[in-house]
């Protein structure tokens, strides 16, 4: 696991630099953000397959989360390099789903198995996975609707921040004559949960900033923001023809055309 870790903090730091050099409008920032999601898809299933591999009884939910989680990784880097698809859409939310689905039972499961034991910790644990819930609800929802992905994501950071406060607050708590912590309880499951917590937080973090103007938008190509808008709903089948070309092929026509006057005028 420790391996895992050092393997997790260097793809953060190469998230980290991707995102700043995308917002410093170097193609290349994009670029490096698919790659890193590419390599947390095969991260996680190099994981899967060598769990399946192994000889000792195994959980078919920790199979099931590995396989969601890699799904998840590699669409989105597919969407990166803007590779969109009404399959891969498709097969994106199933395994947000399927995710979400996991994380309901986690859920439950450590709030039944503490709440005779701790109720404090029971409430801290379930605040916890909600506020996973919340931010896999914020990935599958900005795919169709942008509104109800910010108010999750916004939800998820909120429920998020009073998780480590009161987390921090409590400190450690009496669990069958052993002193621990919401932080050591949830470290001890070994589940991927202290990952996507992170991720996802770096996730609403830069939202919100970038929302406010605080942080600028992430550079995505020469290309205006509306020609990958339009080439997403081709993916999707949305998208209306025009004169027998798709609109985000007219429109980037149209753009070249464009550009070419005003360099024409320049000279």
């Amino acid at each position: 696991m420790k391996t895992y870790n050092t393997i997790y903090f260097l793809l953060f730091v190469l998230l980290i630099m991707g995102a700043f050099a995308s917002m410093a409008q170097n193609s290349y920032g994009l670029r490096l953000l698919g790659f890193v999601a590419f390599a947390f898809g095969l991260l996680f299933l190099y994981q899967f397959v060598k769990y399946v591999m192994k000889k000792e009884a195994k959980d078919v939910f920790t199979e099931l989360e590995l396989v969601s989680l890699s799904i998840l990784s590699f669409i989105y880097a597919l969407n990166v390099f803007n590779i969109h698809s009404m399959v891969t859409e498709v097969i994106f939310v199933a395994a947000g789903l399927l995710l979400a689905g996991l994380y309901v039972r986690k859920l439950t499961m450590a709030y039944h198995k503490l709440k005779g034991v701790n109720r404090a910790l029971s409430l801290l644990i379930v605040t916890f996975y909600l506020s996973i819930l919340l931010f896999i609800i914020y990935i599958i929802t900005g795919l169709f609707s942008p509104l109800v992905s910010k108010i999750s994501g916004l939800a998820g950071f909120l429920v998020m921040v009073v998780f480590l406060i009161s987390a921090v607050i409590k400190g450690n708590l009496l669990v069958e004559g052993e002193n621990i912590s919401a932080f050591k309880w949830i470290i001890d499951t070994k589940d991927r949960s202290g990952l996507l917590i992170s991720l996802f937080s770096m996730m609403a973090v830069y939202l919100g900033l970038s929302s406010s103007g605080v942080l600028p938008p992430l550079y995505i190509d020469d290309l205006p923001q509306a020609y990958y808008d339009m080439a997403r709903q081709s993916g999707t089948g949305i998208e209306k023809k025009i004169d027998g070309k798709d609109k985000h092929e007219q429109f980037k026509i149209e753009y070249d055309k464009f550009v070419s006057r005003n360099l024409a005028d320049r000279k």
